[in-house]
């Protein structure tokens, strides 16, 4: 009997974005590319906004010791969002949002996925991240 799978289009946009991460952008393939930092880290992306396509400066705070990437809309307020980082894909996303410095989070909240879109003018800074 064939194995047969019943995705959901939240699942196939996920399966969609890894294919074309280790097909097409040969993610997987070059581990020597990869450089992560551990530890703490944070800074200010650019967020494009939810109702409009404009990009807004928010700051973010990766933590490895509760392993969560936040992000502030104001930085003396709470968080508008905690992302556990376990459950975040994270591609590299020029042709999306126009831009050669830029990513794509995805994430599941509430049963549906969910996608922040950043980017930075320097380069190297948004491969850091």
């Amino acid at each position: 009997m064939p194995f047969k799978i019943n995705l959901l289009s939240n699942d196939r946009i996920l399966i969609e974005e890894w294919i074309r991460a280790k097909y097409q952008r040969e993610e997987f393939c070059h581990p020597e590319r990869l450089s992560y930092i551990t530890g703490h880290m944070e800074g200010f992306l650019l967020k494009r906004g939810k109702e409009d396509s404009r990009f807004y400066s928010r700051k973010f705070i990766l933590d490895e010791v509760d392993g969560t990437l936040r992000y502030f809309v104001k930085e003396d307020r709470n968080p508008k969002a905690i992302l556990k980082v376990p459950e975040l894909n994270v591609v590299l996303s020029p042709e999306k949002i126009a831009s050669p410095n830029s990513m794509q989070l995805t994430f599941l909240r509430d049963g549906s996925t969910r996608h922040i879109y950043v980017k930075h003018e320097n380069p190297e800074t948004i491969i850091n991240w």
